[in-house]
């Protein structure tokens, strides 16, 4: 299916959409973690876009009708076609937009790079809605805006509803993900070692990617823009003791590709040792709880534990999201040719000469076709669920009931 797109350009950000308009739209909310990470790409790549900052009326009517999701971002291109998740949306807008790629071109490097946006996506989820719900001042910050930014216009007013909205996202994401008071310095000492290490990436370059941005700068833009730059408790943390993450984060929201085709590297020095503290998170950390995860998922199990940095992080949620995520790993590092399969191992096995066994077992989630793009069209949105998604929300894994209607999961 051929999708058309503008060439290349500063992007157009406007509220609403003249009726000759023939950019591609992108939903988005400027609290969101996932909207800082792809606007950002954007921006730098410099494809035209309307940017429309959604209301939770968009979010029922538009967004989830169209993707099975109340969740951002999304784009609907010029033709109509709806894409969603941002790791797929990047790498289907590379495709189309390949002047200035993010990627590194090196297959072994690009696997270093997708399994570092991976860990950045899921991993530092936890820290960034710990600090974002479980610190009064975070808290207080975030449901104002909760209120004004997205659930004005609804049934209730917008400010009562920001206490439902603030409540529901520190029972699911914070104490729902197995925040508890012995686990919380294992989750902040994650955050401080994060910006120790991109601290010492940074001083010896502009960006983690070399001389210009590439993908793991707009992995980490999701978490250390929106979230950690942001809110209170975080960003007084960033910038006592990492300004050169806090500068690197203007510095990539106001990066441009036409100004760096001259000297573009798209070759991230993964083999310096600033990077093995990430590394041994991702080995030690990551890839263990994707695998019991999926394990988990696979046994029919909704929750499990995990044991993370020295303590038991209880009674998990299983996500079916992130059985994907560990299926396209696996399905990435298989794939790898002979030689540059070597070089990955080289550079993991010094971390853990274990790591690889934690994508051994095939583990099927379902849901490739789900997140195939652009994605297909879903069966109507009845009232009685809109009312129930509006108080309840949708969680990460796309809703199964719907797109097996569709004939999409079989």
């Amino acid at each position: 299916m051929h999708l058309t797109f503008q060439k290349p350009g500063l992007a157009i950000c406007v509220q609403s959409r003249p009726a000759e308009s023939s950019l591609p739209r992108v939903y988005l909310m400027d609290i969101s973690y996932f909207s800082g990470k792809f606007e950002s790409y954007l921006r730098y790549k410099e494809i035209p876009f309307e940017r429309i900052t959604v209301t939770h009326a968009q979010l029922l009517n538009t967004v989830y009708a169209k993707t099975g999701l109340m969740k951002v971002p999304v784009m609907q291109t010029a033709d109509g076609h709806w894409l969603s998740d941002t790791s797929p949306m990047i790498a289907f807008l590379e495709q189309a937009h390949p002047s200035a790629p993010v990627l590194p071109a090196d297959p072994a490097r690009r696997f270093l790079a997708l399994l570092i946006e991976d860990y950045c996506d899921e991993w530092l989820w936890r820290p960034a809605m710990y600090y974002r719900w479980a610190f009064a001042p975070d808290r207080a910050l975030n449901r104002l805006r909760a209120g004004r930014e997205i659930l004005s216009g609804g049934p209730l007013p917008g400010r009562w509803l920001a206490y439902y909205f603030a409540a529901r996202q520190y029972l699911v994401f914070v104490r729902g993900d197995g925040v508890r008071r012995e686990t919380r310095p294992t989750i902040e000492e994650l955050y401080l070692e994060s910006l120790s290490s991109l601290s010492n990436i940074l001083r010896e370059q502009p960006f983690l990617s070399g001389s210009a941005p590439g993908l793991v700068d707009f992995a980490f833009m999701g978490p250390m823009f929106r979230h950690f730059s942001i809110d209170p408790t975080p960003a007084s943390i960033m910038r006592q003791r990492a300004p050169e993450v806090y500068e690197w984060v203007a510095r990539l929201w106001n990066a441009r590709a036409s100004s760096f085709r001259a000297r573009w590297t798209s070759a991230p020095r993964f083999d310096s040792k600033n990077w093995d503290a990430i590394f041994l998170r991702i080995c030690r950390d990551y890839l263990p709880y994707l695998l019991q995860n999926a394990r988990a998922f696979r046994l029919g199990r909704r929750r499990f534990d995990h044991a993370s940095g020295g303590v038991l992080f209880r009674r998990l949620r299983t996500n079916a999201y992130r059985v994907l995520c560990r299926e396209r790993l696996r399905e990435s590092y298989l794939a790898l040719a002979s030689a540059s399969k070597r070089q990955v191992d080289r550079r993991l096995n010094a971390i853990d000469p274990h790591w690889a066994e934690t994508l051994e077992e095939d583990i099927a989630s379902g849901q490739q076709d789900a997140y195939e793009l652009p994605h297909r069209p879903l069966p109507p949105v009845g009232y009685l669920e809109k009312a129930w998604r509006f108080l309840g929300g949708t969680p990460r894994d796309r809703p199964a009931s719907r797109l097996k209607q569709n004939n999409i999961l079989h």
